[in-house]
């Protein structure tokens, strides 16, 4: 079978832009965070706890991270508010909402 070179082209960079991420790849917690999370984190929208406010996240906190993660994965309506099901961002994998919840955690401390 014969491939012109353009079709060969396309058919690398389907290739390049279709491979997964790979464990080795660091994940920053601060982009994820800006990027899908501050929206509500950074104003108190509908009551999300506001980041960097030490008193409002120690009780958060003292949960423990793996808690955190799963309430940002799973979602959560309880006493301290509601938190949709991945930040309402269906796409984020597990890995990105660990390293924005870590991100909350260190500015939060």
């Amino acid at each position: 079978m014969k491939i012109d070179w353009i079709t060969y082209i396309l058919l690398c960079l389907v290739a390049i832009s279709c491979r997964p991420q790979t464990s080795s790849q660091q994940i920053d917690g601060q982009t994820i965070y800006s990027k899908y999370c501050a929206n509500c984190h950074d104003t108190g929208f509908q009551n999300a706890q506001v980041i960097g406010d030490k008193a409002g996240w120690q009780s958060r906190i003292a949960q423990g991270f793996e808690v955190l993660v799963s309430h940002s994965i799973d979602g959560y309506m309880g006493a301290l508010g509601y938190m949709p099901p991945r930040g309402g961002h269906f796409g984020l994998s597990d890995r990105e909402i660990r390293a924005a919840v870590q991100y909350i955690i260190q500015q939060s401390q």
